[in-house]
């Protein structure tokens, strides 16, 4: 489970992470936003987990979706969250996929089994 990709994940106890996920790491994820997006001190972060939207519009400086696919995939959704954004804010996405195709069930993490379904995740790479 640890991953040499993700140094600030691989500090938290691996039996503690995989308790408490939902599915993967979401740990990567956010490791994997800190990256690219500049979070400073005193932002409004809208983290979409909330599930809550009602907010003013141009409030925010930065709206992320760990897992994109959960929150919405019509293609009005985007620029629905988008109102929330200030002027020049930023939307950081990120979501899973495997780096290779797999053929079988064998070939699904033990962790990701139960939400494996017919075959239905495939690769981006």
């Amino acid at each position: 489970m640890h991953n040499r990709l993700f140094p600030l994940t691989a500090k938290y106890d691996e039996d503690w992470v995989m308790q408490n996920s939902i599915i993967e790491n979401v740990l990567y994820y956010v490791e994997s936003l800190c990256e690219v997006l500049r979070f400073e001190k005193g932002m409004r972060v809208l983290d979409l987990a909330s599930r809550n939207l009602h907010f003013p519009k141009e409030f925010f400086d930065v709206v992320i979706a760990l897992e994109y696919s959960y929150f919405g995939t019509d293609e009005w959704y985007l620029p629905y969250i988008s109102q929330f954004l200030k002027s020049k804010g930023l939307i950081g996405i990120v979501d899973w996929c495997y780096t290779r195709e797999l053929n079988s069930l064998t070939e699904v993490p033990e962790y990701l089994k139960p939400c494996y379904q017919n075959g239905g995740f495939h690769s981006l790479l």
